[in-house]
């Protein structure tokens, strides 16, 4: 449905983690920091199985919002540049 389709894209990010119902900075442009594993010039996608996560592997199964957040900018840094999301038929 067009809302399940726009309540779980990304629109910015956080550094730290957040309490729920707590306040965050968000910021909707820069890098992600503090990551591991990260490919230089890999694309990476929102997770459909950990919320809030970057993934290398993109969404497949029916139902699931596939969206590319950034592109692996250092080994433990992305670079957010969100794409329009596509949910998966």
């Amino acid at each position: 449905s067009q809302s399940r389709y726009t309540e779980y894209r990304a629109h910015g990010f956080v550094i730290s983690s957040v309490l729920s119902g707590a306040q965050a900075l968000v910021y909707c442009e820069g890098s992600i920091t503090g990551l591991t594993g990260i490919t230089v010039g890999d694309p990476y996608y929102l997770s459909a199985t950990v919320a809030g996560q970057a993934t290398a592997t993109p969404p497949n199964v029916a139902g699931n919002i596939s969206q590319e957040i950034g592109v692996g900018a250092t080994s433990t840094s992305i670079s957010f540049e969100p794409q329009q999301p596509v949910l998966l038929a």
